[in-house]
């Protein structure tokens, strides 16, 4: 019951020792009551083996995940919810984010600092809104390949732009590709990215 209404029952027929799964949908905010009856059926002692296992679930399987890329790189956040129909308005530190579409997968593109914070979704039922837990979209130029994860592949791949005097090399912005760019690279590297 929700709220006092019944909202799904069923019979376990004797003898029955595998009992019965059950999935049930309702709409339910904070201070919802929902009460679970078990009616032992035709006896008197007020007592057998019956039992039960419930699990109470939102909309939201999966929260978005903190994720990082490089300058000019493109990150993808997403929250994954229950089969159902929603709407999605993504959020960067509280206010709306325009993107493509009513999707629970927001691409980012060409980050920089003015795209980089917390981000969150406001997922809309027809019970209501929630909203996801945030995820941080960071910068990490270590990160050289801009593929999202910081591994050895970046490593050789700034050694290569750093031996063939790649502008994108020079990390220290003063206008050359010299040791102390190897050595910047080096530091952000070991510092890893979070």
């Amino acid at each position: 019951m929700v709220d006092g209404s019944p909202i799904w029952q069923s019979i376990v027929e004797p003898g029955n020792g595998q009992g019965i799964e059950y999935d049930v949908q309702f709409c339910a905010v904070p201070g919802t009551i929902v009460d679970f009856a078990i009616d032992p059926r035709d006896s008197t002692d007020h007592g057998d083996e019956t039992g039960f296992l419930s699990t109470i679930r939102t909309v939201i399987d999966h929260q978005p995940v903190d994720t990082f890329t490089c300058t000019g790189g493109t990150a993808e956040l997403e929250v994954v919810t229950l089969p159902g129909t929603y709407t999605y308005q993504w959020r960067r530190n509280g206010d709306p984010v325009l993107h493509d579409g009513n999707m629970p997968r927001l691409r980012v593109v060409n980050v920089g600092s003015p795209v980089v914070g917390a981000y969150d979704c406001v997922i809309t039922t027809e019970c209501g809104s929630m909203i996801s837990n945030s995820a941080m979209l960071t910068i990490c130029d270590a990160d050289f390949d801009c593929d999202g994860v910081l591994d050895s592949e970046d490593f050789f791949q700034y050694l290569t732009a750093f031996f063939n005097n790649v502008p994108r090399a020079d990390l220290n912005l003063d206008g050359y590709i010299n040791s102390q760019d190897y050595f910047d690279f080096l530091s952000m590297f070991f510092a890893g990215c979070s």
